[in-house]
């Protein structure tokens, strides 16, 4: 049962001076409130909070949990779970989560409640966390085991300190939430800037599902790609012709991993070849081609490229190694144009080149 909550959320205070913050860090550090947090989440975000469901006068008939994918990529949470504990406590509850998040999607999660409210739309995973209706803590951890302390520290996502809570991240935890009233991540469930009474507002609650509209935000890590013009053919024991592609890096904080699958080998300069490389935060080009191999068939793979907070884009790649002795043949050389010429007189001349084994 939820703990009932019958305060307004209180007025926002005076600007506090330099020293008067000082002074408040201060007496947080000797009473113990943690508002310590590693840097932003590039991927995962705990997007609203909600305690007063089936309360007296409650907007909706069960507590909730909403997470926010701000990237790119889609994001496994399987193996991860929500935790709630008390707004001074210790003991954690959790509900383990399943399934993932798609770029910019949403996932709910439904905890307990009571029979006053609006029913939640569809959650993606229900629990029976029972959240106080006004003061609390939620952390997202990417694993199952129970979290410890009063702020854990150890496979954090993120962290939200709600109310009077005495751990949060940044300079305070957000505004008191009530039957009426959620904690709402600001710019539709993305501001994170580590801070929860900046990243956080008081609103009536509007719980999203997998169902909303994609967000991702226009400052989110992403990497793009263009795609390879062709599949490749090499004869058994050689390398064969490589092709390129251009990858593009915008708001990355880490260089772009490039790694080629079995069979194939990239390059970031079409001279040496190998498993994988790293190019610039902005991107470049990369070059690919299928590794000499003894062994006969048809190969397929990802080419994958990752970056911190980015998480991975993909760029196929297919090609047939055929068996030793195989007659073939290679045309290189860059493509043909449509010719033209004047009436009487020969066009000008184009070439290619055609390489032949066996």
């Amino acid at each position: 049962m939820n703990i009932p909550h019958t305060q307004s959320p209180p007025s926002a205070p005076p600007r506090a001076s330099r020293w008067s913050k000082a002074l408040l860090a201060a007496s947080f550090a000797l009473l113990g409130i943690s508002s310590a947090h590693a840097a932003p989440s590039t991927t995962v975000v705990i997007s609203q909070v909600y305690g007063g469901g089936g309360n007296s006068g409650a907007t909706y008939t069960h507590d909730f949990i909403e997470l926010h994918n701000v990237s790119n990529s889609e994001v496994s949470v399987a193996n991860w779970s929500v935790q709630y504990a008390s707004a001074t406590g210790t003991s954690w509850q959790k509900t383990d989560l399943t399934g993932s998040i798609p770029a910019g999607g949403y996932y709910l999660i439904k905890q307990a409640g009571g029979t006053t409210g609006t029913p939640l739309p569809a959650a993606s995973v229900t629990g029976s966390l029972s959240m106080a209706g006004s003061n609390g803590k939620v952390v997202l951890v990417s694993t199952t085991a129970a979290a410890t302390g009063s702020k854990p520290t150890t496979n954090v996502v993120d962290f939200v300190g709600y109310g009077s809570a005495n751990a949060s991240e940044g300079t305070g935890p957000t505004p008191a939430i009530s039957a009426i009233l959620s904690a709402s991540r600001k710019d539709f469930g993305s501001q994170d800037t580590d801070n929860n009474s900046a990243d956080f507002t008081t609103a009536t609650p509007a719980p999203r599902n997998s169902s909303t509209t994609p967000y991702i935000p226009s400052n989110s890590p992403s990497i793009s790609t263009t795609s390879l013009a062709s599949t490749f053919s090499v004869a058994a024991n050689l390398a064969s012709s490589s092709q390129s592609f251009t990858v593009t890096g915008a708001n990355l904080t880490e260089g772009i991993l490039v790694t080629a699958p079995e069979k194939f080998e990239v390059s970031a300069d079409d001279v040496t070849f190998s498993s994988s490389f790293s190019m610039s935060a902005s991107g470049g080009t990369a070059y690919v081609r299928m590794a000499a191999s003894a062994v006969a068939g048809d190969f397929s793979g990802n080419v994958v490229l990752s970056s911190a907070g980015a998480g991975s884009k993909n760029v196929a790649v297919s090609g047939t190694v055929l068996a030793a002795g195989t007659p073939t043949f290679e045309l290189t050389g860059t493509p043909l144009f449509p010719f033209s010429a004047t009436f009487g007189q020969a066009s000008s001349v184009q070439s290619f080149t055609m390489t032949g084994t066996n």
